[in-house]
């Protein structure tokens, strides 16, 4: 069950869960292993805290983040203080978290080690930037469930998504919500060219903007969008080509958008699928309506990976929750990891064509 090969030529990969103990470190320790057999020199960090013994929320016990020797991690001092792992520091960053300065060290005996990284998106660039200096041939970055944005094409080239019965005890919701989730991801740039050059500026000046009838640049003297969905209604001109975004999507301004019956009419446009975060009734209902959204930089999701079990409920049946996640999500590729199963692979129709005879 490979995963190296659909990131093979990415320079960087986000391994991000959509909820915990969705199966995160069971994907990034597969990862991390495949790599060191390869014989591909890692760098590691993390936009959360991993690799500690129990979840420092739900006190539940975790799987431990294993590095192999030679690879170099970022992790705040605290993460190295109960490591079995030895290490050798070789710089000490300028980005401090409460659990101590983050630093870069290579490892010199494999062992374990808790993955405590920087606090924002910018730092992460930084530090993978300097891992990669140093010789880093692939860097991984562990996403905390709620630090999706580390997906974001300007942080890694490539995402591994992971799933699984924690994020509900139903598994059609579970579905229908990494099926979103997996749409958001693969956004694609607006048709129009001339509005994309548009939007670029506005984005880039973290503006709310319409771009008029005739291409005109009209800002919307808000801050932020959040809450401001009534103040962006009242300033829309009639004939506007788009709406375009700089910071978050949000559930309000889609309401607004079906209210004022324009959804057919004013396409959407962010930065990327990770500054959306709607309902999955509201993202339906907008995209029956007829809703056009488009992100500006779409994110690379290469696979998928799922976890049947979950320390709330019961669970989901294994081969049917994998079976339902590749139908949702083709052509994605989806592996369920601990059982050696997959969907969208070529490894799945060998054996579906196996069973077939």
């Amino acid at each position: 069950m490979q995963l190296l090969p659909l990131v093979s030529n990415a320079s960087s990969v986000s391994v991000v869960g959509m909820v915990k103990n969705a199966g995160k470190t069971v994907t990034l320790n597969h990862l991390i292993r495949e790599a060191a057999e390869a014989g591909i020199r890692l760098g590691l960090t993390s936009t959360g805290r991993d690799g500690e013994q129990r979840d420092v929320i739900t006190e539940l016990p975790k799987p431990s983040v294993h590095v192999p020797a030679g690879s170099l991690v970022a992790t705040a001092q605290a993460g190295l203080e109960h490591a079995t792992a030895e290490v050798d520091i070789l710089n000490a960053t300028r980005h401090v978290t409460r659990m101590g300065r983050v630093v870069i060290a290579r490892v010199t005996k494999p062992g374990r080690l808790e993955l405590i990284g920087p606090k924002t998106m910018k730092q992460i660039a930084e530090v993978l930037g300097k891992m990669k200096r140093l010789g880093a041939e692939m860097t991984l970055v562990d996403g905390a469930f709620d630090r999706v944005a580390s997906a974001a094409p300007g942080i890694t080239d490539a995402t591994i998504l992971a799933t699984g019965a924690a994020l509900s005890a139903s598994m059609t919701i579970t579905v229908a919500k990494t099926q979103m989730t997996k749409e958001l991801f693969e956004l694609t740039p607006p048709p129009d060219t001339r509005l994309g050059i548009l939007a670029y500026d506005i984005v880039s000046d973290r503006k709310v903007a319409f771009i008029g009838r005739n291409y005109e640049r009209l800002d919307v003297p808000v801050r932020t969008a959040l809450g401001q969905s009534e103040a962006i209604a009242r300033h829309y001109p009639h004939g506007a080509r788009a709406l375009v975004l700089g910071g978050s999507l949000t559930d309000s301004i889609i309401e607004t958008v079906i209210k004022l019956d324009l959804s057919g009419k004013l396409p959407l446009i962010v930065a990327d699928g990770t500054r959306v975060f709607l309902d999955t009734a509201v993202w339906r209902r907008f995209l029956r309506a007829g809703g056009s959204l488009y992100c500006l930089n779409p994110i690379n999701l290469v696979a998928v990976t799922v976890n049947p079990t979950s320390p709330f409920s019961p669970g989901y049946n294994p081969d049917v929750f994998l079976a339902a996640m590749g139908a949702a999500l083709y052509p994605v590729p989806v592996f369920d990891l601990v059982a050696n199963k997959s969907a969208n692979t070529s490894m799945h129709l060998k054996r579906e064509d196996t069973e077939a005879r």
